[in-house]
């Protein structure tokens, strides 16, 4: 069957109860040509409910072994998706617990249909109803997203999205396949250029979101490691720019030689783990990397002269006056090659 001009709804289901034959009762009679489900290891006393939903000519199940995770169902699905159904606009993605209703289901539909380019997230409002487990973490992880990335995103753990078939290719070649798989899709999102669009949703937490398998320690981690694992290449560049740093100084015995020694050293490693691992920038050599040398020189040039001052005015040890210029240095100089030096242009 040809899924033209259609969206496919893609629900990964982890011990689903009778809520999940509900939603997709409803969305079948509803316009919705194809629903596929994900039995992502689910324990047998929930074999009814798939053997229910099996009798749906609209519904395609399709099963794991053992429990793969919310990012492992996904993948699996829009694999699945994107080899029987190319001619689709997209995906829509739900929760198996009733926390996403129809209409906004459809409404995300409505959505991706008239802007099959962009990402579209349906996004909660997070007041006091909302569970503090919930609230606390996708506040944190926003916050995050917005100083270290510029990515304004209210919503960032949603799991009501409508996601574009050109997407679908570089959401498969994420590892991660838990709850941090929807944190890395907003990334690759950004490094794909392309546009995120928030539609606000109902707010929905049943017997206060009990249901739920978001684990609030262990999966913040992952969530987190997801994000900083895009700075750690720069982190390590930054060791690696200090050793040599140290190193020179005995043998020039100049500030400001053994500083720029040590830049030209980690220079191209440094240019190429933040142009493919960090910032993910398509743009040319010719058109960052000039930027990149010119920001790599202004910053030698003041981490020299403040490691100088330290060293000369306060009598300060040359090691801890050089991880001191570094430090005071190193967000200032990680905003401004985000926004000027591998800025992505947003697409027209």
């Amino acid at each position: 069957m040809k899924i033209m001009n259609q969206t496919i709804v893609l629900i990964p289901a982890y011990n689903p109860d009778t809520k999940l034959l509900v939603v997709v009762n409803n969305l079948s009679q509803r316009g919705i040509e194809k629903i596929v489900v994900v039995n992502d290891g689910s324990k047998k006393e929930c074999s009814p409910v798939f053997q229910t939903l099996g009798k749906n000519d609209k519904v395609i199940i399709l099963e794991h072994s053992i429990n793969k995770g919310q990012g492992g169902s996904l993948k699996t699905g829009m694999d699945y998706i994107n080899f029987h159904f190319p001619q689709a606009v997209g995906v829509v993605t739900a929760d198996a617990d009733g926390q996403h209703c129809v209409k906004d289901i459809l409404r995300i539909r409505d959505q991706l249909l008239n802007n099959p380019d962009c990402f579209i997230l349906g996004v909660r409002k997070f007041g006091k109803e909302v569970p503090s487990r919930s609230r606390f973490g996708n506040i944190l992880t926003s916050m995050i997203l917005r100083l270290l990335f510029g990515l304004r995103i209210s919503d960032t753990q949603t799991g009501l999205r409508g996601i574009p078939g050109r997407l679908i290719p570089e959401f498969l070649k994420v590892t991660f396949n838990r709850f941090e798989f929807n944190t890395e899709t907003l990334l690759v999102s950004r490094k794909m250029k392309v546009n995120i669009l928030e539609v606000p949703i109902e707010t929905i937490y049943i017997e206060n979101n009990v249901s739920s398998h978001f684990n609030p320690v262990l999966d913040s981690m992952k969530i987190y490691f997801a994000i900083f694992r895009y700075i750690l290449a720069s982190l390590v560049t930054a060791i690696a720019d200090y050793f040599v740093f140290i190193l020179a100084y005995p043998f020039f015995n100049e500030i400001l030689v053994s500083t720029y020694t040590a830049r030209v050293f980690s220079l191209f490693v440094n240019y190429f783990l933040l142009k493919k691992m960090v910032f993910y920038s398509k743009e040319k050599i010719w058109e960052t990397f000039p930027k990149y040398i010119i920001l790599v020189f202004i910053a030698g040039f003041i981490s020299a002269s403040i490691i100088y001052y330290l060293n000369t005015f306060f009598e300060m040890n040359i090691v801890l006056s050089k991880i001191i210029a570094e430090g005071l240095l190193y967000f200032a100089i990680f905003i401004i090659q985000r926004e000027f030096v591998f800025h992505a242009q947003k697409e027209s």
